[in-house]
């Protein structure tokens, strides 16, 4: 099992600090919940792939048909990702990362924490993350998908953002 030091004192010593040093244990907690702005990057090029895939799934054949219509829907998931960013941004620099009652499970930059300024930064990390999806669309790696979607029965892409648990329900009585 590999993990860095840091994931690993954060995941199990923590709680055991609960009782003999709830302050500790709290900013402790805080602390495993930020994320830098690569991390961020990172989690939000995942979504973004993770939404375009969603996207190709379903609509594939309206995609082929109507490339317009295509370039819209990704359009439209781009900007949506652009608004979480600049709105993701906003709070975690107006947080009071102090007040940990407020904080848990509640999203932050490690670089606000800090009191670091990288308000310059925001924009370069949205144009990564765009760019991000522009590269996988143009890989062979989407094509790859897209003949994987005509070909297979049963497609998972991955758990979704926001599960819809009725579109997870498996007919079992067609089982063998």
């Amino acid at each position: 099992m590999e993990y860095c030091e840091r994931k690993y004192y954060f995941n199990y010593y923590t709680f055991v600090l609960r009782d003999p040093h709830p302050e500790l244990w709290q900013e402790a907690l805080v602390l495993k919940g930020l994320k830098s702005i690569d991390m961020r990057i990172g989690e939000k090029s995942h979504y973004l792939l993770s939404d375009y895939l969603h996207l190709l799934k379903r609509f594939q054949q309206e995609w082929e048909a109507n490339p317009t219509f295509r370039d819209e829907q990704v359009q439209e998931i781009k900007e949506k990702m652009k608004a979480e960013m600049e709105s993701d941004f906003a709070f975690s620099k107006e947080r009071d990362y102090q007040d940990y009652e407020d904080f848990f499970g509640k999203f932050g930059l490690s670089e606000h924490f800090y009191g670091l300024n990288v308000d310059d930064q925001l924009a370069c990390a949205i144009e990564k993350v765009l760019q991000h999806l522009e590269r996988f669309m143009g890989s062979k790696w989407n094509d790859k998908v897209q003949d994987y979607f005509d070909s297979a029965r049963m497609v998972y892409v991955e758990r979704p953002r926001i599960p819809n648990f009725d579109a997870m329900t498996v007919d079992v009585s067609k089982l063998p």
